[in-house]
């Protein structure tokens, strides 16, 4: 009796460790982003070193600047040279039980997001959309991560384009 206790006991923190490290699996799913309405003042240069990120107030907003410059300090990119601009447009959660229960995009997630690019004398050089929708995962998927895909898309565009 005593040993099947134990051993139920164990089990049961071999399944809290599972869960802690890999319940972020269980509740995220894979969303997809793109890139539309890109618009310069005049010919692309790479010419900053830099970037940094703004977005709004909302939460949703706050979210994706702390994603955004996440991704700038992973790629050693993060400082004050070009200024990256963020608003939401449109945030809809959609339903989490009906992409888990339905998938096929029933209850899919979406996300339109403006960028606007500044230099240093917050002069407009460029701006862009990037939409990103998330129609199924584990458990229907975080809606959040529709906003830290599109967080890995407007740095690598950003890096890509302007960064030296």
């Amino acid at each position: 009796m005593k040993a099947n206790f134990k051993k139920r006991k164990i089990n049961e923190k071999i399944f809290l460790i599972t869960l802690s490290y890999g319940g972020e699996l269980l509740v995220s799913a894979c969303s997809t982003s793109q890139i539309h309405n890109v618009q310069t003042k005049g010919e692309i240069s790479k010419e900053f070193l830099y970037a940094n990120a703004k977005c709004g107030d909302s939460e949703e907003e706050r979210y994706l600047q702390k994603q955004i410059i996440n991704q700038l300090k992973i790629k050693n990119i993060y400082g004050r040279d070009l200024n990256i601009k963020c608003k939401i447009l449109h945030f809809d959660e959609g339903n989490r039980f009906a992409r888990y229960m339905v998938g096929f995009g029933a209850g899919a997630a979406t996300t339109t997001i403006k960028i606007e690019l500044e230099n240093q004398q917050n002069e407009k050089i460029g701006e862009f959309e990037v939409s990103a929708e998330m129609k199924m995962g584990a458990f229907g998927g975080s809606a959040l991560n529709t906003l830290e895909e599109s967080a890995v898309k407007i740095v690598n565009f950003v890096e890509k384009n302007y960064i030296k």
